[in-house]
């Protein structure tokens, strides 16, 4: 079972100064929960910002670009144990206010299809929603 989605949204929730954090699991097994993330430095949380604009613009997670408000974020990969061949493919991002993560499993390492998750889900979030994190 992968594990850790909780904690790294957790500080993405951080970087998108919400002002509360509500994890969702959308699909599967609730993670259980852990203790709350040491809180990030400006300077860490500055640098992190600005590595996630620069993969929506230009880089990895360039298919989550939209217009209007920006959307900030990370891929990765990694194997999932016990299961040959099989890849855990995530972004973790953020909104404005609206921090979220993606978690999808192929048998390929692309990250299409967790980038175009969460395109679909940063363009269905409201303006209100992307202002205040409701």
């Amino acid at each position: 079972v992968w594990r850790g989605a909780g904690g790294i949204a957790s500080h993405v929730g951080e970087l998108a100064q919400v002002s509360r954090l509500l994890q969702r699991l959308v699909i599967g097994e609730r993670e259980p929960q852990s203790a709350r993330p040491v809180a990030l430095n400006a300077g860490v949380a500055s640098q992190m910002r600005s590595l996630m604009a620069l993969a929506v613009r230009s880089g990895a997670a360039a298919g989550a670009r939209l217009p209007g408000p920006a959307v900030y974020g990370q891929v990765g990969t990694a194997p999932v144990a016990g299961h040959r061949g099989l890849w855990a493919i995530w972004f973790v991002g953020f909104r404005g206010k609206v921090a979220f993560s993606v978690l999808a499993f192929s048998h390929h390492t692309a990250f299409t299809p967790a980038v175009q998750v969460a395109r679909q889900f940063a363009a269905a979030l409201s303006s209100s929603a992307i202002a205040s994190g409701s």
